[in-house]
């Protein structure tokens, strides 16, 4: 029994010495490190600065304005009234008539000047009086140059020419803006002595260009 308690005296002794030692290590150890600066002004540890970019950026924009949107009463390059004038009738807007025959296979183009009572109105002004005042006419452009104004029509185109028969004899007519035939020469070669198929042609008209060819025709019928 005097062993067990001398053993047990031996074993509290060494756990004692132990923690001493410890204790002794960890005193040394903080006595190492170095201490906490602190800060002169607020008696605190400094905080890292902030990243001042977004604040910067900021600060830019307030001071410089986006410049997308122009101010047009600052701007002296900005010509209001020259894009306001894009849609007016000017002096030199014109009226473009174009007309497709349909059996000449021609288009003939006619130019005139706009009313003067509409020079300095809207555009939308002028293509309601054409509108209104050309009738079977459609609307194929419009601007401060001119408006287009288009149609077809089943005859020949004017200035064309037609020999035909007239009363048992060769006839010439000219075709007049309206389409119709109007008689300008009534010759003596009768029809009654040439081939059936002269005379069919001769009785549903030769249409003609110019003046040569008709008198070409007349020569060739006369012989």
């Amino acid at each position: 029994m005097y062993r067990r308690k001398k053993h047990r005296g031996k074993f509290i002794a060494a756990c004692f010495s132990l923690l001493l030692l410890g204790f002794i290590y960890g005193y040394i150890t903080n006595d190492n490190e170095p201490p906490i600066k602190p800060n002169p002004n607020k008696g605190t540890i400094a905080e890292t600065p902030k990243n001042n970019t977004e604040e910067s950026q900021n600060q830019n924009n307030i001071e410089n304005p986006l410049e997308t949107t122009p101010n047009l009463e600052e701007d002296p390059d900005l010509n209001v009234e020259e894009t306001v004038n894009d849609n007016l009738v000017t002096e030199d807007t014109k009226l473009v008539f174009k007309t497709y025959y349909e059996k000449s296979r021609d288009t003939l183009t006619k130019e005139e000047k706009v009313p003067v009572v509409l020079i300095g109105e809207p555009l939308r002004n002028l293509q309601e009086y054409v509108a209104s005042n050309y009738t079977g006419w459609s609307i194929r452009g419009i601007s401060k140059d001119f408006i287009e104004l288009y149609r077809v029509r089943e005859t020949l185109s004017p200035n064309h020419y037609i020999v035909k028969e007239k009363n048992g004899f060769i006839a010439i007519f000219q075709i007049d803006e309206t389409g119709n035939s109007i008689l300008i020469d009534q010759t003596e070669i009768p029809i009654f002595g040439l081939g059936e198929i002269d005379q069919k042609k001769l009785k549903d008209g030769i249409p003609v260009k110019n003046l040569e060819n008709v008198n070409q025709i007349l020569e060739d019928y006369s012989s």
